[in-house]
């Protein structure tokens, strides 16, 4: 049976989507042997934008040093194989489908959340493949995610916080901060980003010292200065560093770049000399072997394009990745007309849309395939006077009968994730090509 398949049966048997208890999925784990307590050393990642790409960075750089990294992850972005890498590679679709029925045959038809079964195949992958570290990403909130079974992190990491999810989490950054901090434990090197709001970062701090710790937070502990070239510094403890840009696109990705570097260089500080750093010339590198997909992502030559065309693809869907993904379009667009494509799950407001709008020669709302409820293109487009069109493809095609033959033309897909993984699954089937480059992780 397809891991699909499973996902379908488990919606069935419990059809809470979310549900941020830990019981069911302790309970299932210890039935499977315990698999979440024979892990290598965790790096444990929350916050609510950078998680996966910082996540990324921090891969190259252990593999720079030939590291075998195992990684967690979600959404899932063309599959759900994405969510789960063993010692560098994505899981064989085949291998998934084998841990789900045997972890679908312990569960034995008791409630469970699609991401409670997906945490428990992972966990059980990551005891069988050995590994120097296991990347663990938090799906929403910290407190009450699966990801928090781990009992002894060797780091965890606080990406910026920002509104999303508020159903769950509370309506503030404070709220919401204090499920993120939920992650920290004692004795971990504790790493806050740059970027933080003050009502949040005064809850991390607090939740840091229930621990007797601080937290390692940037711009105070560590800095990062960028340069008119692109090149950047980075500063930690007596460490200095001249570095080149990271191979993914966006001024903010040096903020995520800073965090991943102040987290190996502080475990490398408290003894766990595997974790550490590469040298200055191995960390440039690794910056630039970073892929995430979906992430300010783009295509040239697509085919059924004019050959003069962008396509970027960035999975933006809340206030503040929009704001930031916005900036950039205001910043580095401005030399060619922008077209958006985009998606908003039922819970967003298209208002968010509203930094990109006052940038766009016309803005589209599709409809697309997702596990969650999502707000009709033709309803957008009604409250907001935009186009509506049926699909990502119908979209394109629709620009293209419009603006080809004007000149060059930049399309730039987001508002949800999961628009974001059928634009790449499109995008492969355009153009047969190797999984690795089908998944967005390959150039």
């Amino acid at each position: 049976m397809t891991i699909t398949a499973h996902l379908e049966r488990i919606r069935a048997t419990y059809d809470r989507r979310i549900d941020l208890h830990l019981d069911r999925l302790l309970r299932l784990l210890e039935e499977l042997g315990a698999p979440h307590r024979t892990t290598p050393p965790v790096i444990h990642i929350a916050g609510t934008n950078g998680k996966g790409s910082t996540q990324a960075i921090l891969k190259a750089l252990l593999e720079e040093q030939g590291k075998r990294v195992h990684a967690f992850t979600s959404p899932p972005i063309t599959g759900w194989a994405d969510c789960i890498t063993l010692a560098g590679s994505i899981i064989d679709e085949e291998e998934l489908a084998a841990l789900a029925d045997e972890v679908e045959a312990v569960n034995a038809g008791r409630p469970l959340t699609e991401y409670e079964f997906l945490t428990a195949c992972a966990f059980l992958a990551f005891s069988r493949v050995p590994a120097d570290v296991l990347l663990l990403e938090v799906c929403m909130g910290g407190r009450g995610d699966c990801t928090n079974i781990i009992e002894n992190p060797a780091a965890c990491v606080i990406t910026p916080i920002g509104h999303d999810h508020q159903a769950f989490l509370g309506s503030t950054l404070a709220e919401i901060a204090h499920h993120k901090a939920g992650i920290f434990k004692d004795g971990a090197a504790l790493i806050v980003s740059s970027g933080q709001a003050a009502e949040a970062l005064d809850v991390l701090r607090a939740e840091a010292g229930l621990f007797g710790a601080s937290a390692l937070v940037g711009g105070e502990d560590y800095a990062w200065h960028i340069r008119v070239d692109g090149r950047w510094s980075f500063q930690f403890a007596g460490l200095a560093l001249e570095l080149p840009p990271p191979a993914l696109a966006g001024r903010h990705q040096y903020l995520n770049a800073a965090t991943a570097l102040a987290t190996l260089a502080a475990l490398e500080s408290r003894g766990h000399t595997g974790l550490g750093l590469p040298d200055q010339a191995g960390i440039g590198r690794a910056l630039a072997a970073v892929r995430w997909p979906g992430r300010l992502q783009r295509f040239l030559h697509v085919p059924g394009l004019p050959a003069d065309w962008e396509l970027w693809l960035d999975g933006a869907h809340n206030p503040e990745a929009l704001e930031v993904l916005a900036a950039h379009a205001d910043a580095e667009w401005a030399d060619r007309p922008l077209h958006v494509i985009a998606g908003l799950s039922r819970d967003r407001d298209p208002s968010l849309l509203g930094g990109l709008v006052r940038q766009t020669s016309s803005l589209t709302f599709v409809d697309f395939p997702a596990p969650v409820p999502i707000r009709a293109a033709c309803d957008l487009a009604a409250l907001s006077g935009a186009r509506a069109a049926v699909s990502f493809e119908a979209a394109l095609e629709a620009l293209v009968a419009s603006e080809a033959g004007k000149g060059p033309v930049r399309v730039l897909v987001s508002g949800s994730l999961y628009l974001v993984g059928e634009a790449l699954r499109r995008l492969a089937a355009r153009t047969p090509q190797p999984a690795e480059m089908a998944r967005g992780l390959v150039a």
